[in-house]
């Protein structure tokens, strides 16, 4: 999680060079080379999962998320990766493999890409085949663009004192004359005046 920790938006980069991309035509998730491209633009969203365990959720561009496919899967090829709107599949847990990340899903599977692609094959694939010739297609380079604003450092020094307002210092004045009173209430005549009325 170290790698996104902070980050606002990212690149993902596959071993082969090219990078995860949303096409924004048809909408679905491609490798290309234009790292510059919108598609090519992740939002890190981290949340919590209901086990209590930190999750990574990539929103594309067009603001749906990354998610393998639920049905759609081949023993072959893999199963299909397709963008989503906030379905069970969309937090990946990423774990660390030297200098890079590999993405797990919910299917205990990691995010695969693949250099050739067929009629039969996607780009982009989630699988959990572990030939050697195969497991470096798993790791993914992570390139932070943006990163979340740093909060100011909190500041020990005392508040400063500020004098009181003129109103303030009026009715203190009033308050100190009329405690250093001696006046005597006559409380006989207070009810002979009631008394009248």
């Amino acid at each position: 999680m170290e790698f996104f920790e902070g980050a606002t938006t990212v690149r993902l980069q596959s071993c082969h060079g090219t990078y995860l991309v949303v096409d924004e035509r048809w909408h679905r998730v491609m490798l290309r080379s234009d790292r510059f491209c919108d598609g090519a633009r992740w939002t890190v969203v981290i949340v919590t999962d209901v086990s209590g365990q930190r999750r990574l959720r990539l929103r594309s561009f067009y603001g749906r998320y990354l998610a393998p496919h639920p049905t759609d899967a081949s023993i072959f090829f893999g199963r299909k990766v397709m963008l989503d709107d906030l379905g069970p599949g969309v937090n990946w847990e990423p774990l660390r493999a030297n200098g890079d990340v590999r993405l797990r899903c919910v299917f205990d599977q990691f995010l695969r890409a693949d250099s050739v692609t067929t009629r039969w094959r996607e780009p982009v694939t989630v699988d959990y085949r572990s030939i050697l010739s195969i497991r470096r297609r798993f790791l993914c380079r992570v390139e932070v663009i943006g990163v979340a604003p740093v909060p100011p450092p909190y500041s020990l020094r005392p508040p400063t004192q500020l004098p009181p307002p003129a109103c303030s210092i009026a009715v203190l004045k009033k308050r100190e004359e009329t405690a250093n009173c001696t006046c005597e209430f006559d409380f006989a005549a207070a009810v002979k005046l009631l008394a009248t009325k």
